[in-house]
């Protein structure tokens, strides 16, 4: 579990008041914001078991942001990143 969710740590009072769990509820919130956005390329991708800023070595995390940027590249936007 990622202690940056509260891994071993009790559930805090905002998660336990909707029954979720630490990581759940500190996710919450970008899910919500991609979710309100029309035609959003944006994705949330939680992973497990591979700690806090798992994109920092090698690890799925690493492949699903190369996965988001294939797909935006793919579309050929004119300058998709500056």
């Amino acid at each position: 579990m990622d202690p940056g969710c509260g891994g071993g740590l009790a559930r805090i009072d905002e998660a336990h008041s909707v029954g979720i769990d630490n990581c759940d509820w500190v996710h919450d919130g970008f899910r919500q914001a991609v979710a309100a956005q029309p035609n959003s390329v944006h994705k949330v991708r939680v992973t497990t078991a591979f700690g806090h800023v798992p994109t920092n070595y090698a690890s799925p995390a690493n492949d699903f942001v190369d996965e988001f940027i294939s797909e935006i590249l793919a579309t050929n936007p004119a300058k998709p990143f500056y």
